[in-house]
């Protein structure tokens, strides 16, 4: 079944956690799984209220076909932490958003 053979590929292909502090006042978590040579790299970005674990089935089969797969925690979720002015509304918007994923893939 799809669900015994992804349990393996997990077994074999394994998701490292990872922290940075990006200029745009975050302290970002992150997974991250795969070939970090020059292969192509996927962004997953969840959605409303989930956090990185939401990938976690599609993570070893993407890493298994080659690609090297990033899946964040956006601002608010999981382990990423706002630094600065972590209280207001704006440091939330899919603006800021937008920008820490910019900052990561620089």
């Amino acid at each position: 079944t799809w669900d015994r053979l992804i349990g393996l590929l997990r077994m074999l292909i394994p998701i490292q956690h990872c922290y940075v502090e990006l200029p745009t006042g975050v302290k970002l978590h992150y997974v991250d799984a795969g070939p970090t040579n020059d292969s192509q790299t996927l962004i997953l970005v969840h959605g409303w209220p989930e956090f990185w674990y939401g990938w976690r089935k599609q993570i070893p089969a993407f890493a298994a076909n080659g690609f090297r797969v990033i899946a964040i925690d956006m601002r608010g979720y999981g382990e990423t932490i706002v630094l600065t002015e972590p209280k207001k509304p704006e440091s939330y918007s899919a603006r800021k958003v937008c920008q820490d994923i910019n900052e990561l893939l620089n």
